[in-house]
């Protein structure tokens, strides 16, 4: 849809609502990037502490020779404390609408790493869009970290998680949420449990005090969907999993 149609779309309905998508012109976009630095703006510096945590444990399951497509990814900040534990990565493919603002980004990466493949994709993330092709051997890999999820109506948000399923069929899995948030917990028996099969299976160890620790693993029926599918073979695949 264009501008028009979604303005139009946005005054008519109840409440009155229109996608932040528009904001993001090359000004908007460096707006944006000053009020992640704002104090008040928490969830930037949750999401980097997160990834200075955990990225090299990211790192370990995705494996080498990935082609990573960041849907959304604006300045390229977060995706830095990810390439820094990859192991070889065959691309970085980064999505965003604002084109001036991702191809100024682009550059600033490929500065710090010289020996990185950088295709950028000037697109709304949200809508279906073409990807660079995915060679023989290559894992497909999507990031989607930060908060832009809330943004969206759960209609449009279970659009964008099929479209990304799709997209990563074979290669990667796209999960969003916490340990209640999967097919067993939180959205069973919904429209998203199809997309994104999976549960989290909870263990809790000790190491000075209660850690939880948690595995991903399929659901029974996800087991045998296309979507689950990390290797050339079922046997591949359930050996990625474990």
């Amino acid at each position: 849809m264009s501008f028009h149609d979604d303005l139009h779309a946005a005054l008519r309905q109840r409440p009155r609502s229109i996608s932040p998508k528009y904001f993001y012109d090359d000004i908007g976009s460096r707006l944006f990037e000053q009020i992640c630095e704002l104090p008040e703006y928490y969830p930037t510096r949750t999401e980097l502490a997160l990834l200075d945590t955990h990225a090299a444990e990211m790192a370990a399951c995705i494996g080498p020779r990935a082609q990573l497509v960041e849907y959304g990814a604006g300045a390229l900040r977060k995706v830095r404390g990810l390439l820094d534990h990859l192991e070889s990565p065959h691309a970085f493919v980064p999505v965003d609408i604002s084109g001036d603002h991702l191809i100024a980004a682009c550059a600033e990466l490929q500065a710090a790493y010289p020996a990185l493949a950088i295709t950028p994709v000037v697109a709304d993330f949200t809508q279906p869009h073409d990807l660079p092709s995915r060679p023989a051997g290559v894992t497909r890999v999507g990031f989607f970290p930060g908060s832009s999820i809330g943004n969206f109506t759960p209609p449009e948000a279970l659009a964008f998680l099929n479209m990304a399923a799709h997209e990563l069929r074979g290669g990667g899995l796209l999960m969003l949420g916490g340990p209640r948030a999967f097919a067993e917990g939180g959205y069973a028996g919904t429209a998203i449990a199809d997309v994104l099969p999976v549960v989290l299976d909870r263990t809790r160890v000790q190491a000075k005090g209660a850690v939880m620790r948690l595995t991903v693993k399929p659901t029974r029926a996800g087991a045998a969907t296309a979507v689950t599918q990390l290797g050339a073979n079922e046997a591949a695949s359930a050996e990625r999993w474990s």
